[in-house]
């Protein structure tokens, strides 16, 4: 369940701005089953979609090692890497550079997911 007011706010704004989602939302009330599927279903999406914007580092800074996309400094320009949250170190470090320190990090977010290819649907 969203709990935290600012992402609860985000998914009823997402979807009070889609209409068919909203309908749905208003046809799928008629069953509390189908209704507790659904609402589950664009939560997930929901949490997914606000974990998919940036984080400012001044904010929180990721949880668990893994790789994250960073927006951050090279000199006077600003640039978007790969890059591996280090927990022992607390810092985001270059794969592509040995895991040194990447300096100069403003913002980071989720690696996405792998592209998948829809399958075709038969006519």
């Amino acid at each position: 369940m969203i709990t935290d007011t600012n992402r609860l706010a985000r998914a009823r704004e997402f979807i009070s701005r889609n209409e068919d989602l909203r309908q749905t939302c208003i046809e799928l009330a008629m069953s509390d089953w189908f209704a507790e599927q659904f609402a589950t279903f664009a939560e997930r999406e929901v949490k997914a979609a606000v974990e998919a914007e940036w984080i400012l580092v001044s904010e929180r800074l990721p949880e668990k090692e893994d790789g994250y996309l960073v927006s951050h400094f090279f000199g006077s320009e600003e640039m978007v890497s790969e890059s591996y949250w280090n927990m022992t170190q607390n810092r985001f470090e270059d794969p592509s550079e040995n895991y040194k320190s990447m300096p100069d990090v403003i913002a980071w977010m989720p690696m996405p997911q792998p592209y998948h290819p829809k399958e075709k649907q038969d006519a």
